[in-house]
């Protein structure tokens, strides 16, 4: 078995205590965390960004549920797994990853500020470590759910730049030349 696929390493530093950590940590990834979030954010911070948030979130789940339903690829073995929030889904690419890089990802790309990113890249860390910890998914889902998060924000931020780009030369006289 490769690196990438096994997760038995997991039963020789499990506790209650990171059980119970990990358990909680992954909560973050499920639909009534995210709405919630969302919905707090909107009405108590900044429609506008939340507006933005909950649409990439959005288009990331359609993503993962759509590679999920294409590789096919079955999740660890059931005697591994802690969290049966999971259900009967397909593994690859793991999609709390996948969110975790998506949402706290482009918080802190809009938010700019050197602390959030930092927590940023500590909170997807750790959510990513979480589902290896809980027995759901092996490094390779990870790391896949990790890439096409970074993937999708990349694509949003050229998508901005490019947005920008256009907003500027429409009021450059020598773009107006052509």
């Amino acid at each position: 078995m490769s690196i990438w696929n096994d997760i038995s390493w997991v039963e020789g530093i499990r506790t209650p205590f990171l059980n119970y950590f990990f358990y909680n940590i992954s909560l973050t990834g499920y639909p009534i965390f995210l709405f919630l979030f969302l919905a707090f954010g909107y009405f108590f911070w900044s429609p506008q960004r939340f507006s933005r948030v909950a649409m990439l979130l959005f288009i990331s789940a359609v993503i993962n549920s759509f590679l999920k339903d294409f590789f096919q690829d079955p999740r660890p073995p059931a005697e591994f797994m802690l969290d049966e929030g999971t259900g009967m889904s397909y593994g690859w690419p793991s999609g709390h990853a996948q969110i975790a890089v998506t949402l706290w990802g482009l918080l802190a790309y809009e938010l700019k500020n050197k602390f959030i990113t930092l927590s940023a890249i500590v909170f997807i860390s750790l959510v990513a470590f979480s589902r290896m910890y809980l027995g759901v998914h092996d490094l390779g889902d990870v790391f896949a759910g990790l890439m096409i998060g970074s993937f999708i924000l990349l694509i949003w931020h050229y998508a901005i730049l490019y947005k920008n780009f256009l907003k500027n030369s429409k009021s450059d006289p020598w773009f107006q030349s052509f």
